[in-house]
């Protein structure tokens, strides 16, 4: 069955929807294994370019780890000009883990804690779910929608 996925997140240099189709296995799955199985698939997309184009990225990954990974890389840069030195050891550091290829397991891990910590909000159809016990009724060409919340808390320091 092939479900349609939009992925939508606030950047800071752009706003993006981006539109992916998975082909799922179930019809009615759980929350938490409609998550598990999205994970899963764009893990092993992402692998499989990994091992042919070193510069390729899963949105749906991005979605749930690059802002952050971002957002330490600029403030180690940000408190290194503090000091009076910045140097390349973040960049490197970023490069080197962006050769590594995706863990399965803790991709899934992290998708459920941002799920059930509300940075992510999920929408099947129009419809949000907010227990991941709750069960989803998927039918051929059903579209889903993930969203990453943003929280608008600014730096006091």
């Amino acid at each position: 069955m092939k479900l349609q996925i939009h992925i939508k997140g606030a950047g800071r240099r752009q706003n993006r929807i981006t539109q992916i189709v998975y082909d799922y296995p179930l019809q009615e799955m759980s929350v938490e294994e409609f998550l598990a199985e999205t994970v899963r698939q764009t893990v092993r997309a992402y692998n499989e370019r990994r091992s042919t184009d070193v510069t390729g990225s899963a949105e749906l990954l991005q979605l749930f780890s690059e802002e952050a990974l971002q957002d330490r890389l600029e403030q180690s840069i940000a408190d290194q000009a503090q000091t009076g030195k910045v140097t390349f050891s973040a960049v490197q550091e970023r490069s080197q883990q962006a050769a590594h290829r995706a863990d399965e397991n803790k991709a899934i891990e992290n998708a459920l804690q941002a799920f059930e910590d509300g940075i992510v909000a999920v929408f099947v159809d129009g419809v949000r779910y907010t227990e991941k016990e709750q069960r989803l009724l998927l039918k051929e060409d059903s579209e889903a929608t993930f969203v990453k919340l943003t929280f608008l808390a600014g730096r006091i320091w």
